[in-house]
């Protein structure tokens, strides 16, 4: 009974300190022994640690620095680390695309109409590739667009197009870009701030 008693109070002191360890601004480095002791919790927090390691000899030096970003700590910046794998990013993620897809609805069933117009017109040849129909630039794009197995490919050119039907025309990565910026900035701004100050 006095050893399993013992077990439990090891675990919860055990925890305690890597917790605390934690809690500290990302500014004050963590000893080689709280660094071990996180690792041996997640080998993830690494990957978190590392990169703040590099900025110990330039941002972390800097008063002003400190007084900004002070506030952050290990704990909230490993947090913000898995926001974008969270379920409600992805909720969110897919809730964007659909936004794009509305968006641009018109647009995209005339690209589509396009490109069932020029498959029944651009010819294969010998190798089962389709040929240019004509030297005009948008049947080149037309026959890179059948002809890639690369799915980026296709979506580039299917934008290129839309191009010339929306004047301030916005593509769906740089879309989902900005909104992923909202998103993480919405979560956490002081984070936010720092890991994307130069």
């Amino acid at each position: 009974m006095n050893k399993l008693f013992l077990i439990i109070l090891t675990i919860g002191l055990f925890s305690n300190c890597t917790k605390k360890a934690l809690d500290k601004s990302i500014f004050d480095p963590l000893t080689v022994e709280e660094i071990r002791d996180q690792l041996k919790i997640n080998s993830a927090f690494e990957k978190v640690y590392k990169p703040l390691e590099d900025l110990q000899e330039s941002k972390f030096s800097s008063n002003t620095n400190r007084a900004k970003w002070g506030a952050i700590t290990y704990n909230r910046l490993f947090n913000y680390s898995y926001l974008k794998s969270s379920s409600d990013f992805l909720e969110n993620e897919l809730i964007w695309e659909n936004n794009w897809n509305v968006k641009y609805s018109i647009g995209l069933f005339k690209t589509d109409s396009i490109f069932s117009y020029w498959k029944k017109h651009i010819i294969k040849d010998e190798t089962g590739h389709y040929s240019t129909y004509n030297n005009k630039g948008l049947t080149y794009e037309i026959c890179d667009y059948f002809n890639s197995p690369n799915i980026y490919t296709k979506e580039v050119i299917k934008e290129n197009i839309l191009k010339s039907y929306y004047d301030n025309f916005i593509s769906l990565y740089d879309y989902k870009i900005k909104r992923e910026e909202e998103y993480l900035k919405n979560k956490d701004s002081l984070v936010w701030s720092f890991l994307n100050s130069k």
